[in-house]
């Protein structure tokens, strides 16, 4: 075999990142399972003509089973010496149901109403889990080496952890729709909530009371216009939205229990809501105005969205005062603003008995900016706190909201050393660039692009049919931690070329000021820019990416049967490549997930193309 783990019978031990990935696939073995059941009912009964009452109910449960079977030897920053074992389930369950009566009259000939009442109830139960793990620092972890059971862990290297999210929302809720001869519309709702989460507040009897209303006017049935438009529709509204807390924090526990390393710990619960104040719902307004046209009989149509969207007493934490009881309050502040445009422009430049070519641009774009986060009654928010989401950790990255910045910012906590001129300052030895290390933090870009464009169309000619997307994301920042960890150990192919080079050159002067002429030795500038806490600004990428999304073709077989209505057959490719892409990564993979941190790519899978056929029968 040649994937044994890294010199174990040397005594090495490295970084858990430097495992032979051969060992990582064949010792490292992980299995995750999951089994979901999901199951609704719902009885209708017409009461009149006009009303009708509905009750629904339903049921969604998930059962996550998760194993590591880590063998004797494996890196021993990752296992101790006998192995480790990991076997982690985890339950959510969410039980829903509503009573909901629903009317449509035509009050007189000019007035239509259409409206709802009803009431619904959500209970879940989250992340029932229970975790029972091998302290990694404890030894020898297992009693005997790769017997993978809960019975063979040692009880001194027993990890043991438990527990479970619970909440319920109960609700009322009405709609109405008050239609004015087929062009004018009025639509109003207004929902209240009681969470469970919102427990010892002023909240808890009251609940939180949120609605919308919103105008809507066919202006083509209202006037006269040229021949050339055949429908026009302008809509307006606003929306008040509420939003409870996370649960148990209007009043945690004052302590949890748990087993680390066969050691029974009691953990003093360390944060709270903010002394003399309660936890409030979240307050989300919205205002969105939309305009919808069609010229020349359809052929050709615009329509544009523009809204604003403003949340207001953000559930945040903040750190505590050195000499309280916590290490950080709950608080309710800020106010974080999205507004932008979306607008989608279709054509159909020929159609014909025998051709038809429709064509429809997308394009969307969203402004993002932190516009309050600071409150004169809460120590420690003001104008220049940040407020962080993600940890530095011993990385190089981190994020932090703060007041004039945007949601996603990315941060790093080193920067390379510049003169006035832009010039990289070395080190006192001259061999290597110098950075600031534990001078501060430093926005290095948002991964968020500055707007969106997608051209998709459809080409039919009699049975055939050709359709592709090409779209793109235009603006924003990613970083390559990938990328970062490769050149601090040489790997790379950037740091191979440097080697084949001689040295890396550099626009530099030493710290006296004086130019710097040569090249630095490839070993020494990766190292000090690269690795797991590298110089974040040196491995930022433009998120800038324009790809074929989608390319299908099919065709429709002529079929002359009582039982088959139509038969068709085609292949379809999706992600197939792209026109232009700066990053060494896919730009669109780093950005989902937790969305607290996003545009980082961390030895993330490579973005995959897809091609498929496909068969459909109506019958």
């Amino acid at each position: 075999q040649d994937w044994w783990n890294i010199n174990d019978d040397k005594g090495w031990s490295g970084d858990p990142d430097q495992q032979n990935p051969y060992w990582i696939l064949n010792r490292n073995q992980r299995d995750e399972r999951r089994n979901r059941g999901i199951a609704s009912l719902s009885l209708k009964y017409q009461l009149l003509d006009w009303l009708n009452v509905q009750a629904r109910g339903s049921f969604d449960k998930s059962y996550d089973e998760y194993e590591l079977k880590a063998y004797a030897s494996t890196q021993s920053t990752v296992a101790p010496a006998n192995g480790r074992y990991t076997l982690e389930r985890e339950f959510n369950t969410q039980l829903y149901g509503d009573l909901i009566f629903s009317a449509n009259k035509k009050l007189s000939q000019q007035l239509n109403l259409a409206a709802t009442l009803g009431a619904s109830i959500t209970d879940l139960k989250a992340r029932e889990r229970t975790l029972h793990d091998v302290n990694w620092n404890s030894n020898p972890g297992l009693v005997y080496a790769n017997k993978f059971q809960l019975t063979n862990i040692d009880p001194a290297g027993l990890t043991l952890l438990q527990g479970m999210d619970r909440k319920q929302t109960q609700a009322v809720f009405a709609s109405a729709q008050l239609g004015f001869k087929d062009f004018l519309f009025l639509d109003l709702t207004g929902r209240n909530d009681w969470s469970s989460t919102l427990a010892f507040t002023p909240s808890m009897k009251g609940g939180y009371f949120y609605y919308s209303a919103g105008v809507t006017a066919v202006l083509s049935e209202m006037f006269k216009f040229p021949e050339a438009i055949n429908f026009a529709k302008v809509r307006f509204s606003y929306a008040r939205v509420g939003n409870d807390i996370a649960a148990y924090n209007s009043k945690p526990a004052d302590f949890t229990l748990r087993i680390v390393g066969g050691r029974t710990e009691l953990l003093t619960n360390t944060s709270a809501p903010y002394p003399g104040t309660y936890l409030q719902p979240e307050d989300n307004r919205s205002i969105e105005g939309g305009l919808d046209v069609r010229f020349l009989n359809d052929r050709l149509s615009l329509d544009l969205t523009f809204y604003k969207n403003n949340n207001f007493r953000q559930y945040m934490e903040i750190p505590a005062p050195s000499g309280s009881e916590y290490l950080s309050y709950f608080v309710n502040l800020g106010n974080i603003q999205n507004k932008g445009v979306e607008a989608m422009l279709t054509a159909v430049p020929v159609k014909t008995k025998a051709v038809t070519w429709t064509s429809n641009i997308n394009f969307a774009a969203n402004q993002n900016r932190v516009i309050k986060l600071s409150d004169s009654k809460f120590a420690g928010a003001d104008p220049t706190s940040r407020f962080q989401l993600t940890q530095f950790g011993s990385n190089m990255y981190g994020s932090f909201i703060q007041e004039g910045g945007s949601w996603g910012d990315i941060y790093t906590n080193r920067t390379l050393r510049r003169n006035a001129q832009g010039a990289l300052i070395l080190n006192d030895a001259g061999d290597a660039p110098a950075d600031s290390a534990g001078t501060g933090f430093y926005v290095v870009g948002n991964p968020n692009p500055k707007f969106t464009l997608g051209w998709n169309n459809t080409i039919d000619y009699k049975n055939f049919s050709l359709s592709f997307l090409i779209d793109g994301r235009f603006g924003g920042k990613v970083m390559s931690m990938t990328q970062a960890v490769l050149d601090g150990y040489g790997v790379s192919e950037a740091s191979a070329q440097a080697r084949d080079n001689g040295g890396v050159s550099v626009n530099a002067v030493y710290q006296d000021g004086k130019p710097f002429t040569g090249k630095l030795d490839a070993k020494k500038y990766y190292q000090s820019i690269g690795g797991r806490a590298g110089v974040g600004e040196m491995y930022m990428y433009s998120a800038t990416n324009v790809r074929l999304r989608e390319l299908a073709i099919s065709y429709k077989i002529p079929v002359k049967s009582k039982r088959i209505r139509n038969l068709q057959v085609g292949v379809i490719g999706r992600n197939l490549f792209f026109f232009k892409n700066d990053a060494p990564f896919d730009p669109e993979v780093s950005a989902g997930g937790d969305n607290r941190l996003q545009g980082i790519d961390i030895f993330g899978q490579p973005a995959t193309r897809s091609i498929g056929a496909s068969l459909k029968v109506g019958l």
